[in-house]
């Protein structure tokens, strides 16, 4: 019976040295489960993030593009309102002109008109040519 009770200790600790084992196994195989799990979901955040990292370019790419559009549409009106200003400043410019040329205008003052008028006109067909140079400008921009 001695020898029982002296081989007790021992057997209780290979017992216990084999549960030990056994529970490092099982949380050995839980952290690699648990290891294999979180590499996967890895991957998978890693393959979103590279998917909304191209769409996300994709996206600045296009908002360049619509910006130099934006741009460039811009400068057209810029120009096409500037060409309509001209077309409007030489009908403005030819009226003038034709109301100094036309027989209706009367000189109150009694002073000789003929020299005012044509350096009047001169001036006006001056400043017409130099609005019809800058609407020339425009037909070659396409506006």
């Amino acid at each position: 019976m001695l020898a029982m009770v002296s081989a007790l200790p021992t057997v209780g600790f290979y017992v216990g040295t084999r549960l030990t084992e056994a529970k490092a196994h099982e949380t050995m195989a839980i952290l690699q489960t648990d290891n294999v799990v979180k590499t996967s979901e890895i991957a998978k955040k890693t393959t979103e993030i590279f998917t909304w990292s191209n769409a996300y370019q994709s996206q600045q790419a296009s908002i360049r593009r619509q910006e130099a559009q934006i741009a460039m549409l811009t400068e057209a009106v810029g120009k096409e309102r500037h060409c309509d200003f001209l077309r409007q400043q030489i009908e403005s410019t030819k009226q003038d002109i034709s109301e100094i040329q036309s027989p209706m205008m009367v000189d109150i003052g009694g002073a000789p008109s003929n020299h005012r008028d044509t350096e009047a006109i001169f001036r006006l067909e001056a400043r017409l040519g130099r609005y019809i140079t800058q609407l020339s400008s425009c037909t070659k921009d396409g506006a």
